[in-house]
């Protein structure tokens, strides 16, 4: 089985294009059921399949898709992604002197 990752490109299409911003219906077989996903402009669809679909191969042809194929090691590292960095604990949100810099005062000559 591949996993595909299936991009909707059309919010890149200029406005006066006829498919621009356009919702995308994708329909795929899983074990007996046949079902119908409905891809937003711009968002990212992952689909572990054993080969596409004849509605993604169309869509690809119209050119309104991006579809690559993810390996699996790549796949656990999206699965499992590393934690984001925190401000450190000793820095209140009150604090201002964290992110300020001292400002010299400039004595004029009078």
């Amino acid at each position: 089985m591949n996993t595909y990752r299936i991009i909707n490109i059309t919010n890149l299409f200029g406005k006066r294009e006829p498919k621009y911003n356009s919702t995308l219906s994708i329909e795929y077989v899983d074990g007996m059921e046949s079902k119908t996903i409905k891809l937003l402009p711009g968002k990212t669809l992952y689909l572990t399949l054993n080969k596409l679909p004849l509605s993604i191969r169309n869509l690809i042809v119209t050119n309104v898709v991006d579809v690559t194929t993810i390996p699996e090691n790549q796949l656990k590292k999206l699965m499992n992604p590393k934690p984001i960095p925190t401000v450190p604990e000793d820095v209140t949100s009150n604090d201002n002197s964290y992110n300020r810099k001292k400002i010299n005062k400039i004595k004029t000559a009078e």
